[in-house]
């Protein structure tokens, strides 16, 4: 059976509707009012709603780089939905590039947007050297930046892992101490004030990583032989000199280079 509203007719100046009883009911309505569009509303799945809440939230920085992200419950309770959807979602960014799953540990944003994981998967293909060589004028400008623009905060974390660098290389913890020697130079990057060029860099992160287990070679690093350029550069961080961040940077690269 139809329902009242089941046919509706337009007439001038009139909207006619079937009734129950056969009869036509006659509503008026003004000719005169603006027309108004109406879109197709978009359907949307539990699980895109999801993944487009995740990847706002790393997006906006609710949960930094490198930082593991709540379990699977607490997202389904975050979020008002079911585990099973979570974890389809989670799945996603996963396969996206923007988290990575590590056994036993959790799962850790390692991207904060898909251009980035774009250009990352771009550089593995890059040829080496090409690579170097804009990381290396990178490091430069980002040290030179960093000089002017860093706060006293963004001092006392630099200083930190330059801290646990030396902590690393006297205990002699080969993966800890690449690590800090890595994350000190992000740091150099987010100093620098400019999501451009710390996009940039972090996108290199992995060559820079490289780098600095391939020159700092295990033998080299058991008889405790580490450059001091990156105290000569801290110093410079420090005292807001861009000049000398800049030069630090350069001699520690040409060290680097014949090493």
């Amino acid at each position: 059976m139809s329902s009242p509203t089941a046919l509706l007719r337009l007439r001038s100046g009139s909207l006619s509707r079937r009734g129950q009883s056969g009869g036509d009911v006659r509503e008026s309505f003004d000719e005169d009012a603006p027309e108004v569009n109406m879109e197709p509303v978009s359907r949307i799945s539990v699980v895109d709603y999801a993944a487009a809440q995740l990847r706002d939230m790393i997006a906006n920085g609710e949960w930094a780089l490198g930082q593991r992200i709540p379990s699977e419950s607490e997202l389904a309770e975050l979020l008002g939905m079911s585990r099973a959807s979570v974890r389809t979602a989670t799945r996603s960014l996963i396969e996206a590039g923007l988290l990575e799953a590590r056994q036993g540990a959790g799962t850790f944003v390692v991207e904060t947007n898909e251009s980035g994981v774009a250009l990352k998967r771009w550089l593995q293909d890059a040829l080496v050297h090409e690579t170097n060589e804009v990381r290396d004028a990178l490091e430069v400008l980002a040290a030179r930046l960093a000089a002017q623009r860093r706060d006293e905060g963004e001092v006392q974390t630099m200083a930190a892992l330059l801290e646990a660098r030396r902590e690393a290389l006297r205990a002699g913890e080969f993966d800890a101490f690449v690590e800090a020697d890595l994350h000190f130079h992000l740091a150099i990057g987010d100093a620098a004030h400019n999501t451009v060029l710390r996009e940039l860099y972090r996108s290199l992160s992995p060559s820079l990583r490289a780098t600095i287990a391939r020159n700092q070679d295990k033998a080299g690093f058991q008889a405790g032989n580490a450059d001091d350029e990156h105290d000569v550069l801290m110093a410079a961080l420090r005292d807001g000199d861009p000049d000398a961040a800049g030069a630090a940077v350069v001699r520690m690269l040409g060290v680097l280079e014949e090493s």
